[in-house]
């Protein structure tokens, strides 16, 4: 598929703004997804917070997104390096398993 068939141009309410963009067709579903998402969490910052101006809701909606998004990937890096270490500890047994059997 070339380039140009495997993009499609959407359009996506972000709180109360429009946006067309171009995005690949496979990631319409993931783009819809995330401008309800925060969009949602514009709209309980407006209830809990009221009075506030449209900025200060959008700039503690990102701040939000921003602390998940580390967080997750600091979870995200203690998994792997778990990982990695059972990893390694398999390699060992399994070349020790396998210089026994050479003996």
């Amino acid at each position: 598929m070339n380039e140009v068939s495997n993009k499609l141009t959407i359009r996506i309410l972000i709180g109360r703004q429009e946006h067309e963009i171009n995005v690949r067709r496979q990631d319409e579903e993931v783009f819809r997804k995330a401008a309800k998402i925060i969009t949602e969490q514009l709209g309980r910052y407006e209830q809990k917070f009221r009075g506030q101006s449209y900025e200060t809701y959008l700039s503690i909606t990102l701040l939000d997104f921003v602390v998940h998004s580390i967080r997750h990937q600091k979870d995200m890096d203690f998994v792997l390096d778990g990982l990695k270490d059972i990893s390694k500890e398999i390699d060992e047994e399994l070349s020790s398993i396998t210089e026994k059997k050479h003996l």
